[in-house]
Formats: structure tokens, C-alpha cells, sequence
């Protein structure tokens, strides 16, 4: 597990009404984002640098489905229930994110649409930080 070690029991949550299971999934989120501390760390830098350049990241493709997104949670609650999907921003393009690979989440990204420029102090981040 990564550095925070809170274990969150998801079994002691009562999923039997709607505010039940509303908490359950952002317990679930909230504990996968605890064991992936890395990659929640690279994403929240993503969403910003994408939300400061004007381009924000409105949707998360996982192959089977594109959901809309809004904010920094939205996003979170999509990416931390998968093991890999694509980012896209508001002007186009994409990032390809995986969970489970710490320092290496960022795949690869299309190097049009502005995206190369607004990653770089991302992967700059990542490289400073990685070691």
C-alpha cells in the first residue's frame, strides 16, 4: 500500500439505500486513490496544467464507454474505478492513464492539440520527483 495506510473496511458501510452506496463508491475511490498515491498525485497535476491552459480534461474513454467529466472528483471517481483509460481534453487529443504503473501512469498522449506543450511540466514533475 502506498503512503497513506488508512484502510477504509468498505464491508462495515450499509449499501442498502442510495446514500448507502453513494458512500460505499467514494470509500471505494477514496481507497484506491490511497493505494495508487502516485498516480493520484500525476492526475491531480494533470488536471490542473490541462484546467490553467484552458483545456480542460471533459471526458474519460475506457474503450467500452465515454463519460462526461467536470471537475477533479468526477475525474477521479471514472479513473480510480478502472485500470486504464484515455483522458480528453476540452480541444481534443488524449492521454492514455494507467493505474498500477506508480511513475510510468502516463502512457503516452496524442503530441497534437497542444498537449505536448501542456504535459511537459507534468513529465518535468515526474522526472524530478520519480527517484
Amino acid at each position: 500500500m502506498g503512503k497513506n495506510t488508512t484502510t477504509i473496511d468498505l464491508d462495515t458501510i450499509d449499501r442498502s439505500t442510495e446514500e448507502g452506496r453513494r458512500a460505499w463508491f467514494a470509500a471505494f475511490i477514496d481507497r484506491n486513490m490511497a493505494h495508487n498515491y502516485i498516480e493520484a498525485k500525476i492526475l491531480k497535476r494533470i488536471v490542473k496544467a490541462f484546467k490553467e491552459a484552458g483545456n480542460p480534461i471533459v471526458k474519460i474513454d475506457d474503450r467500452e464507454e465515454v463519460t462526461e467529466v467536470t471537475d477533479l472528483r468526477s475525474i477521479q471517481e471514472v479513473v480510480f474505478n478502472l485500470d486504464e483509460c484515455w483522458l480528453i481534453p476540452q480541444n481534443g487529443g488524449w492521454i492514455r492513464f494507467i493505474l498500477g504503473n506508480e511513475w510510468d501512469a502516463v502512457s503516452d498522449y496524442t503530441l497534437n492539440y497542444g498537449l505536448e506543450e501542456t504535459m511537459s511540466p507534468v513529465e518535468a514533475w515526474i522526472e524530478k520527483h520519480q527517484d
